[in-house]
């Protein structure tokens, strides 16, 4: 995406033009700008002329006036403002707006409405009607994006898809800032601090659409004739190699080392894979046709040094971007899977497909391998708990590959001869445990508070740049609203964690049910069938191995 260079030169563009903005946005400035006019939704807008069939009050030749910004840009002096619009509403309005003439029209993240924005004039440019350099697009950061502008420009971006945006403003500063009533008194150094961190962000994404990839290295996808990606289909196996020998239990390690010795060549051409390589197509959003975008940050406009994003500014999910190599679904089973490794720290080691399935029964601990008799020919692979390297040893004895097939075996046996009811089972708990219809609706009713709170957030700032308050008490109640923001978002990553866990399970219990309906008993061990329904294995004090399914069977 890219910003055209309407946008601000410098940070007195937005100064000397914040008042002029407020009375566009509030009405004064037109007929076309207020929610209320001609070309509202309450107006019925289809009708140019009014409901009482007049001539609208502004003119061509008023629509046409212009003011030169301190940039030397040019932006018309009349619009619509669209403060308080729903999206289907300002789609409406932004559309017929411009088929009557209107040039500038003006949206912010707050009013929630920019993706309707973006609708109504890319409407009207699909229409022939304007072409996009003849509309003047206005859009406003939030308070508290005054240090993370790109990320606010970035989103806001994405939500119009316009390509670029004419015009965006600075509110004023966040909570502990310099409010707008001092904004004009800035110091130059801030105000070039502003005017950096602006620039900075706007010129990240002006190379290359939404987002932009390094296909020299990015394996499965190649560039397109548009510039997109396309699947390059002999990479794009190598990939879904990749996701599977994960999933049956391999390391990155392990795989790395399994793809060398097939012979398939890296990305760049190379003979040898190693973990870091695996690492990053394992946890690469990319590969399921979606796209997470600010993963870094620059905190400090002078270092100029990126680091992760963790949280301290947003971060953007494209979806449906680009063709998948890799379905959603496996995708998170992978992340979750990746999780659970990590929990086992270095004692999981991802040399074979048992690796971190066997547990002990007595401490609850890992077996590991370990080989007896390495350099004879009585060459052993054993299991074992980890726990025995510590100071604290369990009862559980060791284990054999042969010991933990043999289990695998007789229990799968047992739970086809019992397949219907283990299905009508698993079905049972996938719609019971696996519903996220309640969280689906938590998530909805926390985003709208979200909305609702910013609003809150906005007028609160907004009376105070009208009005003289008792500061000591303006920031108690900023400060409240602030807090009840950040309550509400962080009960809001719960409740999205929460449900993503449940799509999870729910994909282990389909691929469950699935494989149960079409496998009747085996006579020996099957790799596949161990890797799709297997969760562990669990060796007791009495050396029993009891074997868990992904469905929280136990045979």
């Amino acid at each position: 995406m890219s910003l055209s260079n309407h946008a601000t030169k410098s940070i007195k563009s937005v100064i000397g033009f914040l008042a002029s903005l407020l009375l566009l946005l509030t009405g004064v400035a037109g007929c076309g700008a207020s929610s209320q006019d001609s070309i509202s939704g309450e107006a019925k807008p289809t009708n140019p002329r009014g409901a009482s069939g007049q001539k609208p009050m502004t003119s061509d030749s008023a629509l046409r006036k212009t003011i030169k910004l301190n940039s030397g840009y040019e932006m018309p002096m009349l619009g619509l403002g669209t403060w308080t619009l729903s999206n289907d509403v300002a789609e409406e309005s932004a559309y017929f707006a411009i088929k009557n003439g209107y040039r500038l029209i003006d949206t912010a993240r707050y009013y929630g409405n920019e993706i309707g924005v973006g609708r109504g004039v890319r409407r009207a440019i699909d229409e022939g009607i304007v072409s996009r350099e003849e509309i003047f697009v206005t859009s406003k950061i939030m308070p508290g994006d005054y240090q993370r502008p790109d990320a606010a420009i970035d989103d806001s971006m994405a939500r119009l898809g316009l390509g670029y945006i004419d015009l965006m403003l600075i509110h004023q500063p966040g909570r502990g800032e310099i409010l707008l009533t001092v904004l004009s008194s800035l110091s130059q150094e801030e105000a070039r601090s502003i005017s950096e961190n602006v620039t900075w962000g706007v010129r990240k994404k002006m190379a290359d659409g939404k987002f932009s990839v390094p296909f020299s290295r990015f394996l499965g996808y190649d560039r397109g004739e548009d510039g997109g990606l396309i699947i390059n289909e002999d990479e794009a196996q190598t990939v879904r190699l990749i996701f599977r020998l994960y999933l049956e239990g391999l390391s990155s390690y392990a795989i790395a080392k399994e793809l060398t010795g097939r012979g398939i060549l890296t990305v760049t051409g190379k003979e040898k894979w190693n973990a870091a390589t695996i690492n990053g197509v394992l946890g690469n959003e990319k590969y399921t046709g979606n796209a997470r975008l600010q993963k870094t940050f620059t905190p400090d406009f002078l270092t100029k040094k990126a680091v992760k994003n963790t949280g301290q500014v947003p971060s953007y999910y494209v979806e449906n971007s680009h063709p998948a190599i890799i379905e959603p679904a496996v995708f998170d089973m992978v992340q979750a899977e990746m999780a659970r490794r990590t929990k086992c720290g270095r004692r999981y080691s991802g040399v074979s497909i048992f690796s971190g399935k066997i547990k002990c029964g007595e401490c609850g601990g890992f077996f590991g391998s370990k080989v007896w008799h390495s350099t004879d020919k009585y060459r052993r692979v054993i299991y074992r708990c980890n726990n025995k390297y510590g100071g604290k040893k369990c009862r559980t004895r060791h284990v054999t590959e042969e010991d933990v097939k043999v289990a695998f075996v007789a229990a799968f046996n047992r739970l086809v001869g019992e397949k219907d009811e283990m299905i009508a089972n698993a079905k049972t708990v996938r719609s019971t445990i696996c519903a996220t219809e309640d969280l689906e609706r938590e998530r909805s009713a926390l985003t709208e508070e979200l909305t609702v709170v910013v609003k809150m957030v906005e007028e609160c700032v907004a009376q105070n740049a009208r009005i003289a308050q008792n500061q000591a008490e303006y920031q108690e109640r900023y400060n409240g609203l602030v807090g009840r923001y950040e309550k509400t978002k962080a009960r809001l990553d719960e409740v999205m964690e929460s449900i993503a866990a449940k799509e999870i399970q729910r994909e282990r219990l389909t691929g469950f049910i699935r494989t149960l309906e079409r496998q009747g008993t085996i006579a020996e061990f099957d790799e596949g069938l161990w890797s799709s329904m297997v969760e562990c294995v669990t060796v007791g004090a009495d050396g029993v191995l009891t074997v868990e399914f992904r469905d929280g069977t136990r045979a």
